[in-house]
C-alpha cells in the first residue's frame, strides 16, 4: 500500500517524510511546520506582511553589512547572481503557454455557456469554494491541507481496509446523489448551447 501513496507522491524524499520512514525527520518538520503556523496565526501578521517584513529586514541587513565591510575592509556578503538561460527559459515558458491556453481554453467554453453543463458544475464548484472560503482563512486551509498530507499517508497504511470500506460505501452514496442530480436538474439543460 505504501507503494500507491509513493506513486502519488513524484518526489522520494517528500514521500518518505509523509510516510514517516524516518519519524524523527517527520516529526521535527510537522512540528516545525505547526508551530510556524501557530506563531503566524496568534501574531496577527498576514502571510503577506510576514514576507514583506522578512524582505525588508533583509534589504536592510544586507545593504547595512556591505556598507560596513567596504569601511572595514572586509568582503562583500556571499550573495549568489541568479540568473537563467535562454534555454530554459524558454523551456519554460512553451510549458506556461500550452497550460495557460489549455486554461483559456477551458475558461472560455465555461464562461460562454458553450457547454451549459460544465458551466452549472462549475458554478457550484465556485459556491461551494466560497463557501468554505467563508469558514477558514487562507492559511488554516494551507495547515489543514498539510496536515491532512502529513496524518493520512500513515493511517491508510495502518487501517487501510476499513478506510477503503468507508471510501466504496461513500462512493456508493455519492454516486446515487450525483445520479440524482444528474436525472433532475443537469438531464435538463442542453449539452451544447445552440450557435446563433
Amino acid at each position: 500500500m505504501a507503494e500507491k501513496i509513493k506513486n502519488f507522491c513524484p518526489n522520494d524524499k517528500v514521500a518518505d517524510l509523509v510516510m514517516w520512514t524516518d519519524p524523527k525527520k517527520s516529526g521535527a518538520v510537522f512540528g516545525g511546520i505547526t508551530v510556524a503556523y501557530y506563531l503566524l496565526e496568534k501574531s496577527g501578521y498576514t502571510f503577506l506582511a510576514l514576507l514583506s517584513n522578512i524582505a525588508l529586514f533583509s534589504i536592510i541587513i544586507s545593504c547595512v553589512w556591505s556598507s560596513v565591510s567596504t569601511v572595514i575592509g572586509r568582503g562583500q556578503p556571499a550573495i549568489p547572481k541568479l540568473e537563467i538561460t535562454e534555454t530554459v527559459a524558454r523551456s519554460i515558458a512553451d510549458k506556461v503557454v500550452s497550460l495557460l491556453n489549455k486554461a483559456f481554453s477551458s475558461s472560455y467554453t465555461v464562461l460562454t455557456g458553450a457547454d451549459l453543463k460544465l458551466s452549472v458544475k462549475c458554478a457550484f464548484v465556485a459556491w461551494l469554494c466560497s463557501k468554505v472560503g467563508g469558514w477558514f482563512h487562507l492559511l488554516t486551509l494551507v495547515y489543514l491541507v498539510t496536515f491532512v498530507g502529513f496524518v493520512f499517508p500513515k493511517v491508510y497504511i495502518l487501517k487501510e481496509k476499513e478506510i477503503d470500506q468507508l471510501g466504496s460505501t461513500a462512493l456508493v452514496h455519492l454516486k446515487t446523489y450525483y445520479a440524482t442530480i444528474e436525472n433532475t436538474v443537469l438531464s435538463k439543460i442542453p449539452s451544447k448551447a445552440k450557435a446563433n
